[in-house]
This record gives C-alpha cells, sequence and structure tokens, in this order.
C-alpha cells in the first residue's frame, strides 16, 4: 500500500519541531526511539487498528539529505515483498511532496520490542549459534526473494521475548547482483566487493554474517579491508580490538568445526566461502546438536578488551549428553559438498556402513 501526501514543504525550524515529535494522520506519535543516518523513527499507534508501530521519518530538507529520501523509498520497496518471520514487517510508506519531488518520507513499520544483539551477548554458546540459524534463515529468505541485506551486523539483530530474533534496517539492502555507485555499509562487517563496488549477491550477506560470528564469539572485529576506528586511536588499542585469527583461537571453547566456517564465511573471494545460506545453517544446525549432545561444561567466552565496544560473553551448554544419532535434520555426510574433516572437526567420524555419526 502506497500513501502520497501532498503539503507545502517545511521551514528548516519546523522540520526540527518534526523531528522531535513527528505529526502524522491516523497515527499517534508517543516517543522517539532513536535517530541516524538522515532518520528519527517513534513509537507510534495506529489509531484505526490500536496497533503500536514503528514511524521512521527522513527529511530531505538539501541536495545531501535528497540521498537518505531515496534510500528510504529503496529500503520500503525491497522490505515489503518479503514476508519471514525473521524479518522486520513493512506496512506503508507516506510520502510528503512539494513541486511534485518527494521532501520527506515516513515508513511505517513493525514495533520490535527487544534489545540488539550488540547490547546482549549471550553467554551460553548454544544460544549465540541459535540465533545466528535464524539469522541465516531470514537472509536465506531474502535471497529466495531475490535481495541482499548488505549491513548484517550485531547492531541490526533483535532479541526479543521468547527467544524470537528479527532481522532490521533494510537501508542497504539491494537486488542479487546490483553493483552500487558507492561505498555503502559498515566497514567493521563490510565484504570486499563492496569496498570494491563489485555486484553484491547472497555471498556478500553470508560475509557480513561470518564477521557478526566472529565478533560475538571472540569479542574482537574481523579485520576487514575497511576496519577503521576513531581519529586518534594508539595502534595497541587498534590491534586489540580487531583481528584475523580463526576464532577458535581466541577463544578455546568454539568447536573447530564452527571456527572453520567462520573463517570461510569471512573469506575475500566470495567463491571461496560456503556457496549459499542453507549450507551455513547446515553447519550451524550440526554444530549445535554436537555441542548440546556431547554435554561440555558450560564455558564463559574471553572478556572484551577495554576498547572492543562492550561487555557480555558466550560459553558451551551442559546438555543430555545421549549419544549421536544420525542426523537427517541437519544433513547427512556429504550431502552438502562437506569432507569427512568437517564431521571429525566435531569429535565425530562417519560410519559409513550405515551412515550415521558417532562420538570420536
Amino acid at each position: 500500500m502506497f500513501s502520497d501526501v501532498v503539503a507545502p514543504f517545511v521551514g528548516t525550524a519546523n522540520i526540527l519541531m518534526s523531528r522531535a515529535l513527528p505529526q502524522l494522520p491516523g497515527y499517534e506519535i508517543q516517543s522517539r526511539l532513536g535517530e541516524g543516518a538522515g532518520a528519527t523513527i517513534s513509537l507510534g499507534i495506529e489509531k484505526a487498528t490500536l496497533k503500536r508501530v514503528a514511524i521512521k521519518q527522513v527529511i530531505g530538507d538539501d541536495p545531501e539529505a535528497e540521498k537518505f529520501v531515496q534510500q528510504a523509498e529503496n529500503e520500503y520497496e525491497i522490505a515489503h515483498k518479503i514476508n519471514h518471520p525473521v524479518l522486520r514487517k513493512y506496512y506503508d510508506i507516506v510520502r510528503i511532496k512539494k513541486w511534485f519531488k518527494t521532501r520527506e518520507v515516513f515508513l511505517i513499520m513493525e514495533y520490535v520490542d527487544g534489545v540488539r544483539l550488540e547490547d546482549q551477548i549471550p553467554e551460553r554458546l548454544e544460544d549465540a549459534i541459535r540465533i545466528f540459524i535464524e539469522v541465516a534463515e531470514g537472509l536465506h529468505a531474502m535471497h529466495t526473494a531475490g535481495f541482499v541485506h548488505a549491513d548484517i551486523k550485531p547492531n541490526n539483530i533483535m532479541l526479543c521475548p521468547a527467544g524470537r530474533v528479527k532481522i532490521i534496517d533494510f537501508g542497504q539492502s539491494c537486488p542479487l547482483g546490483h553493483q552500487k555507485e558507492r561505498i555503502q555499509g559498515t566497514p567493521d562487517y563490510m565484504a570486499p566487493e563492496q569496498i570494491n563496488r563489485h555486484p553484491l549477491d547472497h555471498r556478500t550477506d553470508i560475509f557480513n554474517l561470518g564477521c557478526t560470528m566472529y565478533q560475538v564469539f571472540t569479542g574482537k572485529y574481523f579485520t576487514t579491508l575497511m576496519s577503521v576506528a576513531e581519529p586518534g586511536t594508539p595502534k595497541q588499542q587498534l590491534d586489540s580490538t580487531r583481528a584475523s585469527e580463526p576464532p577458535h583461537e581466541l577463544n578455546d571453547k568454539l568447536p573447530l568445526a564452527l571456527s572453520k566456517l567462520i573463517m570461510e564465511c569471512c573469506e575475500t573471494a566470495p567463491t571461496d566461502r560456503p556457496r549459499d545460506m542453507r549450507l551455513v545453517i547446515s553447519r550451524l544446525q550440526t554444530a549445535l546438536h554436537a555441542i548440546e549432545t556431547r554435554g561440555e561444561k558450560p564455558a564463559k567466552r574471553p572478556r572484551r578488551d577495554s576498547g572492543s565496544g562492550g561487555g557480555g560473553a558466550a560459553g558451551a551448554s551442559t546438555s543430555s549428553g545421549a549419544n549421536i544419532a544420525t542426523l537427517s535434520a541437519a544433513g547427512a555426510p556429504g550431502d552438502d559438498g562437506e569432507d569427512d574433516s568437517f564431521w571429525s572437526d566435531l569429535g565425530l567420524e562417519l560410519d559409513s556402513e550405515h551412515g550415521s555419526l558417532e562420538s570420536s
């Protein structure tokens, strides 16, 4: 559904007032939720249904800000076409025009009640893996629909009540194969093809997800081609917050297979990464199953360094310690093109006669 409102363009003073408390017919604006990148997001109530919604307001009050309006329109065009429980829903767009040109945009979105993964790192390893399985499932739905998210990072993953996960912010999203005119994304999570302005596809999201997992499981940022820091940051502090070693060398509680998956996701060449998000999901599910059934004791993840931008922990879980059974849900060895070393990295070995996995 599209809504266009033709109205006189308001001046700078009114713009600032509007940003402080947006006014939109049909909605009661209750409070501001956040702001950034030329946008203000507020909590609103749809008067007709009493449904809570998030309202994103973008104002193109000068030529430089016009790109944010175009970005918001693009965000809606992509996000409202995809329906998946892990992806934030977009309900409507309202355009304010002056002289037949859009000068202000309101995006009516699903209100997501939760905290960002960046602010609440799970303490248990298996909980973090479950989150990333859901994230990968949401991204796979985007890829199936023909789109790339292109900005996956802990700040764009919301943890909601009852263990639900939501991917938010589709402002950088684009069709598969799209080649952007300018560099867009978050430097500490950007794939080489984003930095080099090459065509983006599903493997771009795989890289972004790999960098996200690296940061969550190690407390350090993976060193990308565009890793940046605040001006004047001492080299020692910069080195303490970034790394490129395999994650299991920084967190010895991580299974080797999970560490290998993360490093493969972060490969420079897209062709060297997992071929699609389904394979990522399968390998995450297999790692989770192995951890749960081996009954490992809880172990805290390494404490973040002072310059890493936050705290939190992740560790392995206690579980039933049951024997490993045939993993039909995660896929049998060979089904996804993996060799037997993947299974041995999990502490398992393949019974070739029966096609099952056993503890080694």
